[in-house]
């Protein structure tokens, strides 16, 4: 939602276009610089007291805001300094809190809170600018009143949350850069997971591009509602995505336990194909129908995908690691949606709008196809047996203190990894 009215903002105070293009980049560049580290110091610190720091923080920068605007003095300089660092703390917020979800719940509930959790984050975006849009036009300051209210109510939430279980932070001082160089390690080790990480950049990059295409071409044919609409369904596919995400898993056994033919299926596979299907909605007919479609698809994918990768991280990914883990999948992700922009506003302007469909349909089409026939490469969808030593989510009934003390002791070990899953 600020995402959108800081930019707004900028032109309101009498700032010149270049000028919120500036206030976007500084929205922007901290995603692409601060997941990597974010990752690594969320592995060393606690992750509550971050994400409770952090809104502290954003609470503060956001009545700065209120105190300037009343005084007539906020700066452009100051604003793009508010801007950059509310979005830092917001990178690591979330790496945090992506980090944190398996802490808290055990294994059986492990898919159920994966899913409200990413439906949240899809429901978001599907919300969030649109809203910020709105408010802006009621008021100046309205977008940041409600920042003011969702970040207080975070506040309370956080506080109010059951405690978990976090894995012991090391008492290394390593340098830091040396750290970060373990999530990428993560990702050699994991075969499923590194798999899953280039998926979801040449997706990404994709969905990107289709999307400069449908805002070049239907921004002079349809209305500012219609436009809104279908930009909102990538949102809205993610949150029916996540929403499936259980009976999904429940229909792939069933297919699997009735069938003699099917061994095993790969939600990522599904995943590729069903982005084949998207494209090819759109080569025929270029309208507002056929682009809510195909990014319907798109984000439904995406967002049920986005679970399998959450649940396969939380459960073989070292607790002491999975923040670092989850800072370079996000970097990767967010990296290609701003390629994708790039990628997609260059193609059109050059090629037109049905060529560059042709163009990223074709190698997706023949990606598809290899990955599902060839297989040494329909072996990588599909994933690696546990690492004996990488312990899976565990989360204290309903906290640390209420565990008996063996009992307690059995979870640290697991954490640490002493103690194996096949031995508990």
């Amino acid at each position: 939602m600020v995402g959108v009215a800081y930019p707004l903002l900028a032109l309101h105070l009498g700032y010149s276009p270049t000028a919120a293009a500036w206030v976007s980049f500084a929205w922007l560049v901290p995603n692409l610089l601060f997941h990597i580290p974010a990752g690594a110091l969320v592995d060393r610190w606690d992750h509550r007291r971050i994400m409770i720091v952090t809104e502290t923080i954003r609470f503060s920068l956001i009545t700065s805001i209120f105190i300037f605007i009343d005084l007539k003095s906020l700066s452009f300089y100051h604003l793009i300094l508010i801007v950059t660092i509310e979005s830092t703390l917001s990178v690591f917020y979330l790496v945090s809190e992506s980090t944190r979800v398996p802490t808290l719940v055990n294994e059986k509930e492990l898919i159920g809170a994966l899913s409200r959790n990413e439906s949240a984050i899809h429901l978001a975006v599907m919300v969030g600018r649109p809203l910020g849009g709105m408010l802006f036009g009621i008021s100046v300051i309205s977008p940041f009143i409600a920042n003011l209210m969702f970040c207080f109510a975070s506040l309370v939430v956080i506080k109010l949350a059951r405690q978990g279980i976090e894995a012991p932070k090391s008492a290394s001082r390593r340098r830091l850069l040396k750290e970060t160089t373990s999530g990428f390690a993560e990702l050699r080790r994991l075969s499923y997971l590194r798999t899953a990480t280039v998926l979801t950049v040449i997706t990404n990059i994709v969905c990107s591009a289709v999307l400069t295409i449908f805002l070049v071409y239907l921004s002079d044919n349809e209305s500012p509602l219609v436009v809104g609409i279908v930009m909102a369904a990538t949102g809205l596919g993610g949150v029916l995505g996540s929403a499936i995400a259980a009976p999904s898993q429940g229909l792939a056994r069933r297919m699997v336990n009735s069938s003699k033919r099917i061994n095993r299926v790969s939600m990522l596979l599904v995943h590729l194909w069903l982005w084949v299907v998207a494209l090819a909605c759109l080569l025929f007919t270029q309208n507002a129908l056929s682009f809510l479609l195909a990014l319907l698809l798109m984000g439904l994918a995406g967002g049920r995908s986005n679970i399998t990768i959450r649940e396969f991280a939380a459960r073989y990914v070292h607790p002491q690691k999975l923040g670092r883990v989850t800072g370079v999948t996000r970097l990767c992700s967010f990296g290609a949606v701003a390629m994708g922009t790039l990628i997609g506003g260059l193609l059109v302007e050059h090629l037109g709008i049905l060529t560059p469909l042709w163009m990223m349909t074709l190698p997706l089409l023949a990606l598809a196809l290899a990955c599902t026939l060839l297989q040494p490469l329909r072996k990588l969808f599909f994933m690696d047996s546990a690492p004996d030593e990488v312990p899976g989510p565990i989360s204290p009934e309903p906290s640390t203190s209420e565990v008996p003390s063996t009992r307690r002791r059995r979870l640290t070990q697991r954490l640490t990894g002493q103690y194996t899953m096949a031995n508990d």
